[in-house]
């Protein structure tokens, strides 16, 4: 399962930067810094998917770790950042994509294998929280 199109968003002091990655099972990954601006929610971006009558779900909660693997990456890159204690956001930058690549492949790995009992649990809950 390819998990892109995903954002974090990591903060410093009064800043922050917005984080943009995937990962896939084998332990491909990729992140990248971006300026803040949500591509999912741009007005191209939005004209293009009304012009192509391509259906988007309403309600989505964009950041649910119920359903969305990528946030137990999310969690971990940030724990593991912190501990480098940036000072400026350009270390903070540098820590989260030393944190992120430094995961373990098997960690990925897990996260995917996870999938099955995830929605298990998500459909026995009737959408509401799991142990996920």
């Amino acid at each position: 399962m390819d998990l892109r199109f995903t954002q974090k968003t990591v903060k410093f002091g009064d800043g922050k930067i917005t984080v943009w990655g995937y990962i896939q099972y084998g332990g491909v990954r990729e992140i990248c810094r971006q300026d803040g601006a949500p591509s999912h929610t741009s007005i191209s971006t939005s004209k293009f998917l009304k012009a192509k009558k391509i259906k988007m779900l309403q309600d989505w909660q964009a950041q649910s770790p119920d359903m969305n693997i990528i946030e137990h990456m999310w969690g971990r890159m940030k724990e593991e950042a912190w501990k480098t204690k940036p000072k400026n956001i350009d270390e903070l930058w540098e820590a989260c994509m030393t944190a992120f690549f430094a995961t373990s492949d098997e960690f990925i790995n897990k996260l995917h294998e996870s999938l099955p009992n995830l929605m298990d649990a998500v459909l026995q809950a009737h959408g509401s929280h799991t142990r996920y």
